[in-house]
């Protein structure tokens, strides 16, 4: 039983049993040998039994962040949390198919998972909302719902000025601490592309008579961030406000100006000419699972992050003023920019607030042509008229 554990201690995880990148992290982190207490394997990488109780809080912050509350409790029609973590899931290796196991083994993984079902807020990470006031609660998968801090922020946006809403960011910013943090060294490489070059050549090459076209990159001026005159609004900088954007891999910078089949793109390297701390918006939410408040934290730098990657079209600019906002408040914090995740794949981009911070390789340009796009298109589940027993959820945020 639950109850008869060492205390502070409990079952192992194996790495294969582990399907999310976070989770798989946090098992190499608290590596040994044992038996894995979900697939019943003896394994050379299991958690240690003493990082139990962390284990528990990060497996129950990644179901909260990945599985909307009403697909796995069974009082609103969902599965059992148990039987949604035996089949395909984004946290486990489900065992239907993927793992030899005892169903005793992993049912005994799980009791000791989520029992208590709801520890002391400021101790452990709860599955299920509970009741407020007599009135049940649903709580939403984290990946795709705003949090409320930064719902309240874009509300009060539409009808205060941005200053006057800065307090509110700030405080929840600032309680942050250095979990985010990450620093840029000297002489790392980062990427910059503009649509375009500045020049092309044809070169004859007297060996085989023939002919090619040589692409010049733009370079100085044409690739590095506008002046304050020129520098039009953007996802992070206000109008006249100068930052440097760039992207963590040259293939992440072209995608990141969206070009279109058959474009030419410049691509040019920066190197870093001083060492700088920037807050990571696309951070790992094993920092931020030990409570209810750490992962409501999450939730923001979640929230901000998706807000940061979203494309926004040119008549929607006024979506920016929040992210515009974000990046006022952790100016003031005394970071030198932030890194956030790309839109457009699975690299990272950062924004610097002076950039001098940075310096062009001038003869490491190139020029990437833009053979095609691929979009992944698939049909969602559609209902024209909603049943007796469909429950309408909050707006997508």
């Amino acid at each position: 039983m639950a109850g008869d554990r060492i205390p502070g201690q409990g079952p192992s995880l194996c790495i294969q049993c582990a399907k999310d990148g976070s989770l798989k992290a946090f098992i190499q982190r608290n590596a040994q040998r044992g038996q894995c207490g979900l697939c019943g394997r003896e394994a050379p990488v299991v958690s240690d039994e003493r990082a139990f109780k962390p284990l528990v809080n990060l497996i129950r912050a990644l179901i909260r962040f990945h599985i909307e509350e009403w697909e796995y409790n069974p009082h609103f029609g969902g599965e059992s949390i148990n039987s949604i973590l035996s089949q395909d899931n984004p946290i486990l290796e489900h065992l239907a198919d993927s793992v030899p196991h005892d169903d005793l083994t992993a049912e005994g993984f799980f009791e000791a998972i989520f029992w208590p079902p709801y520890p002391p807020e400021d101790d452990g990470i709860s599955i299920y909302g509970g009741h407020v006031e007599d009135v049940r609660v649903l709580v939403h998968a984290i990946k795709d719902n705003m949090s409320g801090t930064l719902q309240e922020a874009v509300r009060r946006l539409k009808s205060e000025n941005y200053f006057a809403v800065e307090p509110l960011l700030n405080e929840h910013l600032a309680a942050i601490g250095d979990r985010a943090d990450i620093h840029v060294e000297i002489g790392e490489n980062f990427f910059r592309a503009r649509t375009g070059f500045a020049n092309r050549y044809l070169r004859h090459v007297i060996t085989d008579w023939r002919s090619k076209v040589l692409y010049q990159p733009y370079s100085g001026a044409e690739i590095g961030a506008p002046p304050p005159a020129l520098a039009r609004a953007g996802r992070i900088n206000r109008e006249g406000v100068s930052y440097l954007y760039l992207a963590r891999s040259a293939d992440t910078a072209a995608a990141e100006v969206r070009p279109h089949p058959g474009h030419l793109v410049s691509v040019v390297p920066f190197t870093a000419v001083r060492r700088l701390q920037l807050i990571n918006f696309s951070c790992d939410i094993a920092r931020f699972c030990s409570s209810e408040t750490d992962l409501n934290l999450f939730h923001l730098l979640h929230s901000i992050d998706r807000q940061l990657k979203t494309p926004v079209v040119p008549e929607a600019r006024q979506r920016y003023s929040v992210t515009q906002l974000v990046a006022d408040v952790i100016r003031r914090q005394g970071y030198d920019g932030l890194m956030y995740g790309s839109s457009v794949g699975a690299g990272e981009n950062i924004c610097l607030f002076d950039p001098s911070s940075f310096a062009e390789i001038r003869d490491g340009g190139q020029v990437r042509y833009i053979g095609s796009l691929k979009y992944e298109i698939e049909n969602a589940d559609v209902v024209v008229v909603p049943a007796a027993g469909d429950h309408k959820m909050p707006p997508h945020s």
